[in-house]
């Protein structure tokens, strides 16, 4: 049964599966003594980087441009308006939260008036249910302030992060002329965590910077999110090596 629904896993998800069943094996042996040896012992890892079940791609500068454009001036959709989807849009790919956890915040977690903007994930919004205090541009600590001043509970209520917030990406992408899907992959609402990544790397971080940012509990899992880098980008190390010979 494993092996047939494989088909229809992430493999990222096989191996949670895998765990999971060799942990409750190794349960029935060494605690209740129900059986002699572990049978889930035997399945194999699967290599998440050989199965992209989901590939993400990013927006190029002028593309994500465009989208926050349309956004913006697009009508309501899952009871949000155009100018907070534009919002969310922007802070989701200032601090590489995922949708869940946007979906939670309020303005008490943004400290705005600080030198350096911080926003404040509680640790019940997190995947890892550890707090995280993440560094926002001063751009958008300017443009936040106006409209979060006003705002009263969650930023952005309804259930759109529970069954909608792809959807709602890609309504906003056509709105905007651009294809969700292309050869590269998807962008949907968690491919804004991956932009975050990329415009990181791309304004010099470096990849311990980027783990802390996106709050990685290992650097595997952030060598993740550099699968978008292009020849073009890579290039640009390549040119600052000193001149030989």
């Amino acid at each position: 049964p494993l092996d047939k629904k494989e088909k229809a896993l992430s493999f990222d998800a096989y191996n949670h599966y895998r765990a999971a069943l060799i942990s409750f094996g190794n349960w029935l042996m060494k605690v209740r003594r129900a059986i002699p040896a572990n049978p889930f012992s035997g399945i194999s890892r699967r290599n998440p980087h050989e199965n992209p079940v989901h590939p993400r791609r990013t927006l190029a500068a002028e593309e994500f441009a465009a989208f926050l454009g349309a956004t913006r001036n697009g009508p309501d959709r899952f009871e949000l308006s155009g100018a907070d989807r534009e919002m969310l849009y922007l802070v989701a790919a200032c601090s590489g939260l995922r949708a869940a956890a946007l979906a939670g915040l309020t303005a008490k977690q943004f400290d705005l008036g600080s030198k350096t903007p911080i926003l404040h994930a509680t640790a019940s919004l997190q995947k890892n249910r550890k707090a995280h205090a993440i560094p926002l541009p001063g751009f958008l600590a300017e443009r936040l302030r106006p409209w979060i001043s006003s705002r009263v509970g969650k930023l952005w209520p309804g259930n759109w992060a529970r069954w909608n917030s792809s959807t709602m990406v890609y309504r906003d992408l056509k709105a905007a002329g651009i294809e969700p899907e292309t050869s590269e992959g998807w962008f949907d609402f968690h491919a804004l965590r991956h932009q975050y990544a990329t415009m990181l790397v791309d304004s010099g971080a470096t990849p311990a910077e980027v783990q802390q940012l996106l709050d990685h509990s290992t650097p595997a899992l952030t060598a993740r999110y550099f699968r978008h880098l292009t020849t073009d980008r890579l290039a640009v190390p390549v040119e600052r090596l000193p001149k030989m010979g």
